[in-house]
């Protein structure tokens, strides 16, 4: 599955392409667990540790050279290759923090004005194969060691989303279906290997698509806060970590709908529009499409519902500009 982030300046289109490590789900064990590792953790066998470009930044190096597709995709995020690698491009120490300890970004309190601004590049290795719960129990002790990194856990009081079927007769509505049967095929036969098929092609970046690519997952931002979620052949967890990433909060489904779904779900991003100066889109006669929790009834019958509950929080109680080899 692979998830792309287009984004308008200008006439220009960047396409940004997210690869997020595995092992981002659940939370850190122990409502007092340190940054601290013990003496025998485990460790890469090397890692570097580079300043790197914002977005803002790559972007500004891809117009310079034409914008076109030609100069190939911006690729940021983390991810765990074969061997125990692992590799980051254009994070924040705030994503590192959040993935090491497992959890989200909005579970993470403190820290210095650095934590989302300045952007890092790392490369390191295990030694060895490492499944994902050690290549973040590794990044910790590299944070630890690189950024004296300071942080601990804690239990908080703080809203928490349940995402249900908001009609009685359990209907769903159009942007919300059912993958079909020929989507289905092509997805296990990538996964089984045995008919090799090629991934879906890139969109054209020069226009924004309106309908969904079997086996891709879109998230297209637009200068004035909307946003458009396309997702074909994806499982719903994907559609419950965007809404969750929206709302900054935990959300928890409980529609029971199980498979694989088409979603295409058009929606005002709250956190977009918050970091836009105030007032309209002199450039845009578009009325813009509803807050994500009145999209989600309107256009996929669903609808979500704040509670109250437990859940961690990492706070960081200092760290430094990592020593850059």
């Amino acid at each position: 599955m692979r998830e792309l982030i287009l984004d308008a300046r200008g006439t220009r289109v960047l396409v940004l392409i997210a690869l997020i490590a595995l092992g981002m789900r659940g939370h850190a064990a122990g409502a007092d667990a340190q940054a601290q590792p013990p003496a025998l953790e485990r460790r890469f066998d090397v890692a570097s540790v580079k300043p790197g470009l914002s977005p803002y930044e790559q972007g500004q190096q891809r117009a310079a050279a034409g914008g076109t597709a030609a100069a190939g995709p911006v690729f940021f995020g983390s991810r765990t290759l074969p061997g125990g690698r692992f590799m980051a491009s254009t994070v924040t120490l705030k994503q590192l923090v959040a993935q090491a300890f497992e959890v989200k970004d909005y579970q993470i309190e403190g820290g210095p004005k650095w934590l989302t601004t300045d952007y890092f590049d790392i490369n390191a290795s295990a030694g060895g194969e490492a499944a994902p719960a050690e290549i973040n129990a590794m990044l910790k002790t590299l944070l630890v060691e690189r950024f004296a990194l300071r942080a601990h856990v804690e239990t908080r009081q703080a809203s928490t989303y349940v995402l249900t079927v908001a009609r009685s007769d359990g209907r769903l509505g159009s942007g919300l279906k059912t993958t079909p049967p020929e989507c289905l095929q092509q997805i296990e036969a990538r996964k089984s290997g045995a008919t090799p098929q090629p991934p879906p092609p890139l969109p054209n970046v020069r226009e924004f698509p309106t309908t969904t690519t079997c086996g891709t997952t879109m998230t297209i931002m637009r200068s004035n806060g909307s946003a458009t979620l396309l997702s074909g052949g994806g499982e719903l967890k994907m559609l419950v970590s965007m809404i969750s990433s929206e709302l900054s909060a935990p959300v928890v489904d409980r529609t029971g709908l199980t498979g694989l779904f088409d979603v295409i779900l058009d929606f005002t991003s709250e956190r977009q529009t918050a970091l836009r100066p105030a007032g309209l889109d002199a450039n845009s006669n578009d009325t813009p499409p509803p807050p994500i929790a009145v999209a989600l009834e309107q256009q996929l019958g669903l609808k979500v519902e704040k509670q109250i509950g437990p859940q961690p929080a990492v706070v960081i109680e200092s760290a430094e500009h990592p020593t850059v080899d």
